[in-house]
């Protein structure tokens, strides 16, 4: 501290320590900083993440589907295949069909029982369509069943849930279908060709049931096909989430446009998702299920996001090239500041004219 200009000024040239303050705060910035970048969420490819396999018991949570169809199933040939729910209505069509043969149908909701018997031909469909009803529309699926016997249920949150039924025909000897609905129970002949539409309100259920067989077993299609030209079909999401009830997500993907990175949010499961993930297939085996997604997004595995990757930028020539320069030259002033090397060295202090005695003269 010295005394020109205002007295208690510091001067950075000439003290020493208040210049090695100042360059060891700039350097724990710069750290802080870095830490900072190397614990946010950054997008990547999502087939790349670990944690795919559902077991059964998990809950899948597809998040933000594109409205309209969502998924197609064909049960396998001449397999019995059930569905089961705990409250739907029949749409208009369906009841005035049903009307016209005889059958009087309750207009509320009901339990409702679908259910095609093994044998012939015959090969059951059914078609699920989701319209959103609330700001964060999501299809939930959980994997049950066992012993050769595979089992989802399917509910929806913020959204209502269209499913129609019927049976594609055969040959002659294919079985009819037994349907339930409240308290009234009646058979469609011909497997099941007769469609039933319900509407499923929010928040409630429905299971789907079949055996499961290696030729000619069942067969998931989701959402729809984005080309004439081509067969495989896709569906649109912003978010996947799986996990077992009751526990912590064991994957969490929220959809993102590629490089991104959320400056702003460590938890993925706060952040808003766009609709960059496409859901292929769903594989059912005796034990598992295996999902197949991809896109680009942020990835949380146990609750841990992934992050920047630095071996990206390492492995870029440019941009690894440009970094490293910059650290170095960081690295460099903060040594010359923390020796007393700053970039203005101290000069020395001129020397302060002898004070003159009033009265007194100064000899010759």
């Amino acid at each position: 501290m010295t005394a020109s200009g205002e007295a208690g000024r510091w001067d950075l040239r000439a003290s020493p320590w208040a210049r090695r303050g100042l360059a060891v705060a700039v350097f724990v910035a710069a750290a802080a900083i870095v830490w900072r970048a190397m614990s946010l969420p950054a997008a990547s490819a999502v087939e790349d993440a670990t944690g795919w396999t559902i077991d059964a018991g998990d809950e899948l949570t597809l998040i933000g589907p594109k409205p309209g169809q969502v998924l197609g199933f064909q049960g396998p040939v001449g397999k019995d295949v059930g569905l089961r729910f705990a409250g739907a209505a029949l749409t208009d069509q369906t009841r005035q069909g049903l009307q016209a043969l005889g059958v009087a149908i309750p207009q509320q909701a009901a339990p409702l029982q679908w259910v095609t018997h093994a044998g012939g031909g015959s090969r059951a469909m059914v078609d699920i369509r989701l319209q959103p009803a609330g700001p964060k529309p999501a299809l939930v699926l959980q994997t049950t069943g066992g012993d050769g016997v595979a089992e989802l249920a399917f509910s929806a949150q913020d959204a209502r849930l269209t499913v129609a039924m019927s049976g594609a025909k055969v040959g002659e000897d294919s079985p009819p279908a037994d349907v339930t609905i409240g308290g009234q129970a009646f058979r469609v002949r011909g497997g099941g060709a007769f469609p039933i539409e319900v509407e499923v309100p929010v928040g409630s259920s429905f299971t789907l049931r079949f055996a499961q067989v290696a030729a000619d077993g069942a067969a998931f299609r989701w959402g729809v096909q984005p080309d004439p030209n081509r067969r495989l079909s896709v569906l649109e999401l912003t978010g996947v989430r799986l996990r077992r009830p009751g526990e912590t997500d064991r994957l969490y993907v929220c959809g993102a446009e590629p490089g991104a990175i959320a400056w702003r949010a460590m938890d993925v499961a706060r952040l808003a998702c766009r609709p960059t993930l496409r859901l292929f297939g769903l594989d059912l085996s005796r034990s598992s299920a295996g999902l197949t997604v991809t896109g680009t997004g942020y990835v949380s595995v146990k609750g841990k996001p992934e992050v920047f990757s630095w071996k990206a930028v390492h492995d870029n020539p440019l941009v690894g090239g440009l970094a490293g320069a910059v650290y170095s030259a960081f690295v460099l002033w903060t040594m010359r500041w923390l020796l007393g090397g700053g970039s203005a060295k101290a000069g020395p202090t001129p020397a302060a004219a002898p004070a003159s005695v009033k009265g007194r003269r100064t000899p010759r």
